[in-house]
């Protein structure tokens, strides 16, 4: 049995697409609740999208005692296993690092967790992070001791049925939590690209699951459209055209996105007051440029 434990949309797709690859073998998978705005909601109904069985729990910052004694029976049955291959959410999460203690397997692997995994690749590169697999849709290079498997939901893809439409859209980021941006240059750089749109022909911008999206409404040409649900699922689930174009700063969906539906125009935005030393920004910028996504400098 192979065991998935995610904190994230995005790395339940990711899951679902090594459940797909695995083929029919048994599978536990967990989801970890963080209280974090729409983020608990998303996983359930992205969970529930593609038909997984799955359990929750809980391991708030401040709750973390409460929630082990409240989950003691489970975290038991786990260390009384061992499972054939781990895959665990960010390597950044504190939470799965202490559960990683309980847990035994042939192999683990990481999943992606949005840019944030060619962020942890430099880390692991330069030492600063243990050495860790990864599954990845992101294109890098193993360190020596490393295993990065390396997918393109290939799988994923095979179940689509999609249609092409004429719409752009903006892929919304929580600008407290980004690299490289503060709150002016990213609605600026936002403000820009809305531009080039009208009343008539808006650019639709989609929120990011813990976003304060206010002050985008502000902006001329815009429409807030909150889909409740990770970008990638809400195009997949084929109940409306995809994009003509995707922009967005330096969200992991542009990776997704382009992946998922190659046809696609894809756009990143670069915040022209970045400066050079910025390594880990301009990397990921780097990667994007590298893997066929247009860089705009704004």
């Amino acid at each position: 049995m192979n065991l998935f434990i995610v904190e994230s949309p995005l790395q339940i797709i990711c899951a679902y697409e090594a459940i797909l690859e695995k083929d029919e073998e048994p599978y536990l998978l967990l989801i970890r609740q963080t209280g974090r705005g729409f983020n608990d909601r998303q996983m359930k109904e992205c969970a529930d999208s593609f038909n997984l069985k799955y359990k929750t729990f809980k391991l708030y910052p401040d709750n973390i005692i409460i929630h082990i004694i409240m989950n003691i029976f489970l975290w038991l049955g786990l260390s009384l296993r061992k499972f054939e291959t781990i895959y665990l959410g960010s390597l950044y999460s504190k939470a799965l690092k202490m559960l990683k203690i309980f847990l035994r397997g042939g192999e683990f692997f990481y999943l992606d967790d949005g840019a944030a995994t060619l962020r942890a690749q430099i880390d692991i590169k330069n030492g600063e992070k243990p050495c860790s697999n990864l599954y990845t849709f992101f294109k890098l290079e193993a360190i020596h001791g490393q295993k990065i498997i390396n997918h393109k939901f290939c799988n994923i893809r095979k179940t689509l049925n999609f249609r092409h439409g004429n719409k752009s859209y903006f892929i919304g980021q929580p600008v407290e939590y980004m690299l490289g941006f503060n709150e002016k240059d990213y609605l600026d750089c936002v403000r820009e690209i809305a531009k080039k749109f009208s009343k008539e022909n808006p650019l639709i911008y989609i929120p990011h699951r813990v976003e304060d999206s206010e002050k985008i409404l502000e902006i001329e040409n815009i429409v807030v459209l909150n889909i409740g649900k990770p970008i990638e699922l809400y195009f997949m689930e084929n109940k409306v055209d995809i994009p003509a174009e995707v922009y967005s700063c330096y969200s992991s969906a542009l990776v997704s996105m382009s992946i998922l539906f190659p046809e696609i125009n894809i756009v990143a935005i670069k915040n022209k007051n970045l400066v050079a030393e910025d390594v880990i920004m301009n990397s990921i910028y780097n990667y994007f440029f590298e893997n066929g996504i247009s860089v705009v400098l704004l």
